[in-house]
């Protein structure tokens, strides 16, 4: 494509009354360039294609609004009518304008009306080519909404409907997203700079990192804290305790059951069970009930249920009952011998 500028013989600094004059000089059929380019003096099949560009680059030109936009990006900014010859028009991806067939109004549309970029097609619908748009996924920042929920829907799940207001720091990771003792990876999209370079067309742009959000680190597979993937906070159980997948329940035996065994009734998220308790058993032992705790995320398993024995000692006792723990005692303590 000719410059329009070069086209009319004008610099680029020339005035209006220049650009008009120059126009008139090479459309007349008594100037020699129109005696040259006119389709009525030569029959040559380039001729009326050249003549076009004239008519074109006066269009442009005499426009100071085109005019603007041509000086600031080229041949490839979004013109109006045109044809196959044309300076400005910007109609497809065959190498004309700049590299690639970039049109300039695809990095605005990129900006505020979050369509896609398609390698030089016109913007015409927001989003309508959203192939390969590196704006369009960058992730925002988890965030807390202020929902109570009971401890059993915690671990069976629910629906719930929030209102977010603000954020609030998870209480397991103080607000790091992570598990205790897990480390932020270096980011390897960015390697550590916040910031990815894009091509789009023939510009090179920098851009935040997709990938960390540009903090410059990521957290590794499986290092997410399991607490706060779920986003609400959980209205504590009277009964159960919860640290990741596993639950926690401190249960009473009385303390003929610790010392014979037996069976006791115990409460778990699906119901009570019986729990075999081994004799000999003592103060704070713990028994784990397996796949008894709440689903993994993205797993088919479940955590455990850690039962804490507790020794209930009865404050009160008939003479009878005294009579027989005299009588045991004094079997294995002198000082309750008579």
């Amino acid at each position: 494509r000719r410059d329009p500028y070069e086209c009319l013989g004008v610099p680029k600094s020339a005035s209006q009354s220049e650009i008009k004059k120059a126009y008139y000089a090479a459309s007349s059929l008594s100037s020699a360039l129109a005696k040259k380019y006119h389709p009525d003096t030569n029959k040559d099949k380039d001729a009326r294609l050249r003549f076009t560009q004239v008519q074109e680059a006066y269009e442009l030109l005499s426009d100071e609004k085109k005019r603007a936009e041509f000086d600031q990006f080229g041949f490839g900014f979004q013109g109006t009518g045109g044809s196959q010859g044309g300076f400005y028009s910007y109609t497809s991806t065959d190498g004309h304008g700049f590299p690639g067939g970039f049109d300039p109004n695809d990095i605005f549309g990129q900006f505020f009306s979050g369509g896609g970029y398609s390698g030089g097609t016109n913007y015409t619908d927001a989003g309508a080519h959203a192939g390969g748009d590196p704006f369009r996924n960058l992730s925002g920042e988890s965030i807390q909404a202020p929902l109570t929920i009971s401890f059993m829907e915690a671990c069976k799940g629910t629906k719930k409907s929030v209102s977010v207001q603000r954020v609030i720091n998870c209480s397991t990771c103080s607000g790091s997203g992570m598990k205790q003792g897990i480390k932020r990876d270096l980011c390897k999209t960015c390697h550590g700079s916040g910031v990815q370079t894009v091509q789009m067309g023939g510009f090179h742009m920098q851009t935040t990192c997709s990938t960390c959000a540009g903090q410059g680190q990521s957290i590794p597979p499986g290092g997410q804290c399991d607490t706060c993937n779920g986003l609400g906070k959980i209205q504590p159980s009277k009964i159960f305790k919860r640290q990741d997948t596993d639950v926690f329940l401190d249960t009473k035996i009385p303390f003929y059951k610790a010392l014979l065994g037996g069976k006791v009734r115990i409460p778990t998220i699906d119901g009570d069970v019986e729990l075999k308790v081994p004799k000999g058993s003592q103060a704070d032992d713990k028994i784990a009930l397996r796949g008894r705790g709440i689903q993994r995320l993205q797993s088919s398993g479940r955590g455990d249920q850690i039962v804490t024995l507790k020794i209930d000692l009865p404050r009160t006792m008939s003479n009878e009952q005294r009579s027989l723990i005299e009588t045991f005692a004094s079997l294995v303590d002198r000082d309750y011998q008579k």
